[in-house]
């Protein structure tokens, strides 16, 4: 598959062409270049050629790029071919802040294992400031560790957003995992987004057969915690199928986020969730054990206290089945747990499990909860697909990505 150029590098390209050969100047570039030595007007023999985008094709070359500790806004890396990890060993440096933009070029990274044992960071990134990903699949890639560290914050692409304007788009998972041991946040995609003013924008990801867990608090299917006051974040067009887990009695675990703390910003739609919250990734004591208290459907603790956190056009399935009979009320579909109600716009749950006062599975709760309920599509079953139906005009209307499978459920086509 070829890169297309924007118009302003294909015209950057030309006058460096044309440089060249006129000048019969001879230069050397690691990947690309920001400027280069030569004649100019002003004399001072530096010719500014513009942003680069700067090409990966090998597995090194990806790691070089994502350990680079001197990363730049103005850099733009892209993919041209897929890249297999298989056997790759890669030494993590949690001092690394990605502050540029990564085309994937719809190729896929799979088989990447990355192993941290100590230190405050686990993820492709550990850190991030103004950085975008798009368009990129990973595949049987798993975030590894001993839980020896106990500030391990973790995700699968950044451990922690830290300020600027941050993107993902057009981001697939399939059989992956991330542990981590921090109550600051363990997530799917992201551990924690911190400092007041950040923006995280999330759009067109699709998650299957992944497994989220950590031995402490704030664990999500996306990000595990939202920090400060003043942080801004937008999730559009997800489809969500995995496993989400925290082994602490205040689990704050939600198919979404884990939490979200006071005064910040933070809109989903146009959402589909299947998750559960059985641990079945670690083989330990808690090996198949449930949850135990404030478990979501898309949040785990809604601590917004500003009704700044809206749901739209979204569906939660699954389970919030947890580990004990006197605290199978501190669930909910939306939240598990809310200071100030959700903004809530054709939000349902459809076929979830609860726990009964006996310990049996019952599918609508025999006790008030502490979390919010959605409204109710089918108790003991998925949506019919008449309903699915109905459900997908609005998904299919904003963003063509959105099919449908033969029960009619929808699910994103990347």
């Amino acid at each position: 598959m070829r890169l297309k150029l924007p118009c302003k590098h294909q015209f950057i390209v030309k006058l460096l062409i044309i440089f060249l050969i006129f000048f019969n100047v001879n230069m050397t570039f690691a990947y690309w270049a920001n400027e280069t030595t030569g004649s100019s007007d002003d004399s001072t023999g530096i010719v500014d050629i513009g942003d680069w985008w700067i090409p990966i094709s090998t597995t090194m070359q990806f790691y070089e790029f994502a350990t680079n500790t001197d990363s730049e806004s103005n850099q733009v890396y892209y993919l041209e071919n897929d890249l297999d990890f298989t056997s790759f060993s890669w030494v993590f440096d949690d001092s690394v802040i990605f502050k540029g933009t990564l085309y994937g070029n719809h190729y896929t990274i799979p088989n990447l294992t990355i192993t941290v044992n100590s230190g405050n960071y686990l993820g492709i990134f550990p850190r991030t400031d103004g950085a975008s990903i798009y368009d990129l699949a990973f595949e049987n890639v798993h975030m590894e560790t001993n839980f020896n560290s106990a500030s391990l914050r973790s995700g699968l692409l950044i451990a922690q957003v830290n300020g600027g304007i941050n993107t993902l788009d057009n981001i697939s998972m399939s059989n992956c995992s991330i542990k981590g041991a921090s109550g600051q946040g363990v997530g799917g995609l992201i551990g924690k987004v911190n400092k007041s003013e950040s923006i995280v924008n999330i759009s067109n990801i699709k998650v299957s057969n992944t497994k989220i867990y950590s031995t402490a608090s704030n664990v999500g299917g996306l990000i595990g915690r939202v920090g400060n006051d003043g942080i801004s974040v937008t999730m559009t067009d997800i489809d969500f199928q995995g496993e989400v887990f925290s082994e602490t009695a205040s689990a704050y675990t939600g198919g979404l986020i884990g939490q979200n703390n006071a005064n910040q910003s933070t809109s989903i739609e146009r959402v589909i969730i299947e998750a559960t919250h059985q641990n079945t990734l670690i083989n330990n004591s808690y090996y198949l054990a449930y949850g135990l208290r404030y478990i979501g459907g898309f949040i785990g603790y809604n601590k917004n206290n500003a009704g700044y956190f809206s749901v739209s056009n979204a569906i939660y399935m699954g389970s919030l089945f947890n580990n004990q009979n006197n605290r199978r009320h501190m669930v909910g579909t939306v939240s598990g747990r809310f200071v100030t109600p959700s903004i809530l716009n054709d939000v349902y749950y459809s076929f979830v499990e609860f726990r009964s006062g006996s310990g049996t599975v019952i599918y609508s709760p025999d006790t008030a909860l502490t979390g919010e309920l959605a409204t109710l599509v089918d108790d003991d079953n998925y949506p019919s697909e008449m309903w699915w139906d109905s459900f997908f005009v609005d998904f299919v209307y904003t963003n063509s990505l959105w099919l449908q499978d033969g029960t009619g459920r929808p699910y994103l086509n990347i």
